[in-house]
C-alpha cells in the first residue's frame, strides 16, 4: 500500500506539472463535458492510437479514490461468483500540448471476489473452457495493478501513435482449498493515420500477451477435496481427475485494423479490426503436460456519423462483432519416466457468437447546464457445442438500454450532475441439450446442475435501473473536488436480484 501511495503521488505531481497552462477551456466546462461522456460513445476508431489526437478537444486529468460493491443474491454464472467488493485508486490523464497528445492511467484494486463456484481460475472469460476447479469454492481475495500510457503526434500530412499497458493480478484464499493465482496482461499497439481531405485514415497493429498461473494447496489434515480440469459445458478431463494442482494458461493475441475519423469533428467515422488469439493450457505438476489448446478469431467493425459543435452535438453508430472460439484436447498414452506421451488431439469444443449494436448520443451545451441522451439496441447470438458427450448451448438475446445525463452550474464554483439509466434484455430463442440431470456421481451432478442454472439465468428476462449523481466544487480556476455516488438495481425472471453501489471522491484538474 505504501508503494502504491508513492506511485500515485508521483503520477499526480507529474500530471499537474504537464497540464499547467495548456488548456484555455475553463476547468468547470471540461469537467462537465467529461461527465456527459460524448467522447466515450462510438470509440471504435480510437483503437488506433494515432487517432487519440482527435478523441476530444480538451485536456483533463483526474485522481479517484473509491469503493465499489456488486452483489447477486445467487450467482448468475457460477464460475464468476456472486460479485465483487473492492476499494480502489485510479489516476488518469489526457493532455494536448502543441502537436502532441499524451494519455495514461494507473490504478490499484483491493478487495474480494464473492463465492466463486466450480472454478478457481479468475478471468475465466479469458481462458475458458479450460480452468481448474473443485466443488468447494468460496470467496477469493484479490489485488490488481493497472498501468497504461500512450503518445500520439500529428503533422500536416500524417499522425502516428503508440500505446502500452499492463495489468497484474493476485487472487488467493486462506482456507482449504487454497488457490493462489497470478495474472499478467501486456498490451502494445501502434498506428498511423494519413490525411485525405478532411479525414484521417490509417492502419494499426496490436499485440496482447496474457498469462494466468494457479497453484492450489491444502493445509487441513482432514483430507483434500478433489480437483478437476474443466473442458466446457459442465465436462472435465476425466483422465486427470484428482491430479494436477498447478496449472497455467498462456495467451497470445495479434490484431490488425483500419480506422477513419473526421479531422473537422463532423463527418463519418469507422473502425475495423481482425484478431487471432492462441492459448495453451498446461498442467505444470504433471511434467508440464499440455492438456489443451484454444484458438479464437474475432472480427469487429464500427461505423457511424458525428456532428459536434459548441451547442448541439450528436453521434450515431452501428457495430458488429463475430467470434469463433475452438478448443482442442490433447490425447495421451500411459506415463513413462514421469511424463505422458502425446498421441494426438481432438477438436472437442466450439463456441461461435455474434453481436450487433446500434446506438448514439445527443448532447446540448448551454451556458450553465448540459444535457445528453444515449439510446442503444442490440442483438446477439451464441452457440456453444461440446462433441462427446454431445452438449449444446444456444442463446439469442435482444437488449434495449437508455441513459440520460444532466449537469448544472447553479452557483459560482458549484456543479451538480445526475444520470438515470435502465435496460431490458430478453432471450427470444434458446436451447440447452445433452446435460444429464440424474448423474450418480455427486461431482458430475454439481457441474451439470451449474450449467442448467447458468443457462436458465442467462436466458431469463433481465431488467436494470440505476441512478448516479455528482457534486463538484471548484477549489480554484484549475482544480475541482467531486463526490459521486451511484446505485444500480437489477432483477432476473429466474429470481436473482443484483445490486451495485459505488462511491467516488475525485480530484479533477
Amino acid at each position: 500500500m505504501k508503494r502504491s501511495a508513492t506511485i500515485f503521488s508521483l503520477i499526480m505531481a507529474s500530471m499537474q506539472a504537464v497540464s499547467a497552462g495548456i488548456d484555455s477551456i475553463p476547468i468547470e466546462s471540461r469537467s462537465a463535458r467529461e461527465y456527459i461522456g460524448f467522447a466515450a460513445v462510438g470509440t471504435g476508431p480510437y483503437l488506433n492510437p494515432a487517432l487519440q489526437t482527435v478523441r476530444q478537444d480538451f485536456s483533463l486529468s483526474m485522481l479517484t479514490i473509491g469503493y465499489s460493491s456488486r452483489t447477486e443474491s445467487k450467482p448468475v454464472i457460477s464460475a464468476l461468483g456472486r460479485g465483487e467488493r473492492k476499494g480502489f485508486f485510479d489516476a488518469r490523464t489526457y493532455l494536448h500540448f502543441g502537436k502532441s497528445t499524451v494519455w495514461g492511467s494507473a490504478g490499484y484494486d483491493n478487495g474480494k471476489v464473492l463465492d466463486m463456484q466450480l472454478c478457481e481460475s479468475p478471468d475465466v472469460g479469458k481462458v475458458y473452457p479450460y480452468a481448474i476447479a473443485d466443488t468447494v469454492g468460496g470467496n477469493q481475495k484479490m489485488e490488481r495493478y493497472r498501468f497504461s500510457g500512450g503518445y500520439a503526434r500529428h503533422t500536416d500530412r500524417i499522425c502516428w501513435g503508440v500505446s502500452i499497458g499492463y495489468v497484474a493480478g493476485l487472487y488467493y484464499r486462506q482456507t482449504d482449498p487454497r488457490p493462489k493465482t497470478i495474472t499478467g496482461q501486456l498490451d502494445i499497439s501502434a498506428g498511423l493515420a494519413f490525411r485525405a481531405g478532411t479525414y484521417l485514415i490509417g492502419p494499426d497493429v496490436a499485440f496482447e500477451r496474457y498469462r494466468q498461473s494457479t497453484d492450489i494447496s491444502f493445509v487441513s489434515e482432514m483430507g483434500e477435496s478433489k480437483l478437476f480440469h474443466t473442458t466446457g459445458l459442465g465436462t472435465h478431463y476425466i483422465r486427470f481427475e484428482g491430479n494436477g494442482s498447478n496449472v497455467f494458461s498462456d495467451c497470445y493475441t495479434y490484431s490488425a485494423g483500419v480506422s477513419m475519423h473526421p479531422d473537422s469533428r463532423t463527418g463519418v467515422f469507422a473502425g475495423g479490426r481482425l484478431s487471432l488469439m492462441t492459448m495453451r493450457h498446461v498442467i505444470s505438476d504433471l511434467n508440464k503436460l499440455p492438456m489443451a489448446n484454444v484458438n479464437e478469431r474475432v472480427a469487429f467493425l464500427q461505423a457511424g456519423y458525428m456532428a459536434e459543435s459548441n451547442v448541439w452535438s450528436w453521434k450515431a453508430y452501428v457495430e458488429g462483432r463475430m467470434s469463433r472460439r475452438h478448443g482442442k484436447e490433447n490425447l495421451f498414452g500411459d506415463p513413462t519416466s514421469g511424463s505422458y506421451p502425446q498421441l494426438g488431439s481432438r477438436l472437442a469444443y466450439a463456441d461461435n457468437s455474434w453481436v450487433l449494436y446500434a446506438g448514439g448520443i445527443w448532447e446540448y451545451r448551454g451556458n450553465r447546464w448540459m444535457l445528453s441522451a444515449e439510446p442503444s439496441f442490440g442483438l446477439s447470438h451464441r452457440l456453444a457445442v461440446y462433441t462427446a458427450p454431445h452438449r449444446k448451448w444456444k442463446a439469442d438475446h435482444a437488449e434495449l438500454s437508455f441513459k440520460m445525463s444532466v449537469i448544472w452550474n447553479p452557483f459560482r464554483r458549484w456543479i451538480i450532475g445526475g444520470k438515470i439509466f435502465g435496460s431490458v434484455r430478453n432471450s427470444p430463442e434458446s436451447e440447452l441439450t445433452g446435460i444429464p440431470t440424474d448423474s450418480e456421481d455427486s461431482s458430475s451432478r454439481k457441474f451439470n446442475d451449474a450449467v442448467n442454472n447458468d443457462f436458465r439465468n442467462v436466458t431469463s428476462s433481465f431488467r436494470t435501473a440505476g441512478v448516479s449523481m455528482t457534486v463538484r466544487f471548484a477549489l480554484s480556476s484549475r482544480y475541482i473536488l467531486a463526490v459521486s455516488p451511484s446505485f444500480i438495481h437489477g432483477s432476473l425472471a429466474s429470481g436473482i436480484v443484483t445490486n451495485e453501489g459505488n462511491l467516488l471522491v475525485q480530484f479533477i484538474f
